[in-house]
C-alpha cells in the first residue's frame, strides 16, 4: 500500500496574493474605466458599474481573487494529482504536537469512536465491516451525507488512512502521520485530509466555497485531539451543531440501534 511521506509533512503553499503585474495593471485600469463611465451614466446603470469599478480597482490593489483562487490548484493539490491519478483534488493539510507517547496516540486515534465525537458535524459512525465505517455527516442547508471508508495502515506503527472505496464520485481520503517529535516532546501528527470533486473546475470551486474542512476547521480538529489525549477532556465553548449528541454504532449493537424505543443507552456509545 502506496505511503504519501512528502504529502503528509508539506504545507499548502497558497500565498495571499494570485495576480500577476499584467493582471494586476489590468484590473485597476479597467475599474478606473468603470467608475469613470458609473459617474457619467448614472442611475441604477452607473451605480452597478460603479460597484464593479471599485471591486476590479480593489482586486488589482489587493493582487488577490477570489475567483481566482477557489480554481486554482495549489502545489500540494497537484503533487496529490500525481501521485493519485484524481482528475482534481481539494486539500487542506495541517499539523500538530501531542505532549504524549507515539504508540499511545496512534492507538488511540485507531478508534474512530474517539474522532468522531470531535467533529461538530459528524452526527454518527457505524462500523460496517472489520476495517469499514459508514460516516454520517452534515453538509450545507443541514443535508445529511453518508460515506464508508476504509481503515488502514500503510506504515504500521506510524501512519494511518481512511478512504472511500472504489472509483465513485466524491472520493474521500485522509493521512495521518505521526513521528516522534524533537528532544522527547511528544508525537507530530501530520494530517493531509483530501476529496476528488466531480466536473473539474466547476467541481473545484464549488468543493472550495461548501467544504467544511477548512484549514481553520481542520486545526480545531488538530487541537481538541491534542487536548483530549493531553487533558482527557476539551476545553472550549464550540457546542456541537444543533446539539445533537455524536453515535457510535458497534455491529453487535446494530439491532439495538434500528429499535425504536431504546431504554438504555447504546454500549460503546459517545455521549
Amino acid at each position: 500500500m502506496a505511503i504519501r511521506p512528502t504529502l503528509a509533512s508539506a504545507q499548502s503553499s497558497r500565498t495571499d496574493e494570485n495576480l500577476s503585474q499584467p493582471e494586476r495593471v489590468l484590473s485597476v485600469a479597467g475599474g478606473s474605466a468603470l467608475l469613470i463611465n458609473g459617474l457619467r451614466t448614472g442611475g441604477i446603470g452607473g451605480a452597478l458599474q460603479l460597484l464593479a469599478g471599485g471591486w476590479s480597482l480593489w482586486r488589482g490593489y489587493q493582487g488577490r481573487c477570489q475567483l481566482k483562487a477557489a480554481l486554482a490548484h495549489t502545489p500540494l493539490e497537484q503533487e496529490w494529482e500525481a501521485e493519485t491519478g484524481w482528475a482534481s483534488t481539494k486539500l487542506v493539510s495541517r499539523s500538530i504536537t501531542v505532549n504524549k507517547p507515539l504508540n499511545e496516540v496512534i492507538e488511540w486515534c485507531r478508534n474512530p469512536a474517539n474522532i468522531g465525537p470531535l467533529i461538530p458535524w459528524v452526527d454518527s459512525i457505524e462500523q460496517v465491516g472489520e476495517d469499514s465505517y459508514r460516516w454520517t455527516v452534515r453538509g450545507p442547508g443541514e443535508r445529511t451525507f453518508s460515506w464508508t471508508l476504509i481503515q488502514s495502515e500503510p506504515d504500521p506503527g506510524r501512519a494511518l488512512r481512511w478512504n472511500t472505496p472504489g472509483e465513485g464520485v466524491w472520493q474521500h481520503e485522509a493521512d495521518a502521520r505521526f513521528t516522534e517529535a524533537p528532544q522527547g516532546q511528544g508525537t507530530e501528527i501530520k494530517l493531509v485530509l483530501a476529496t476528488e470533486p466531480p466536473r473539474g473546475a466547476p467541481g473545484y470551486a464549488v468543493a472550495t466555497l461548501v467544504s467544511r474542512f477548512t484549514h481553520k476547521a481542520l486545526l480545531y480538529l488538530l487541537r481538541a485531539l491534542k487536548q483530549q489525549l493531553e487533558t482527557g477532556e476539551i476545553a472550549t465553548s464550540r457546542p456541537r451543531n444543533g446539539e445533537r449528541d455524536f453515535l457510535f454504532i458497534h455491529p453487535d449493537h446494530r439491532a439495538q440501534a434500528d429499535e425504536p424505543v431504546a431504554t438504555e443507552p447504546l454500549e460503546g456509545g459517545i455521549h
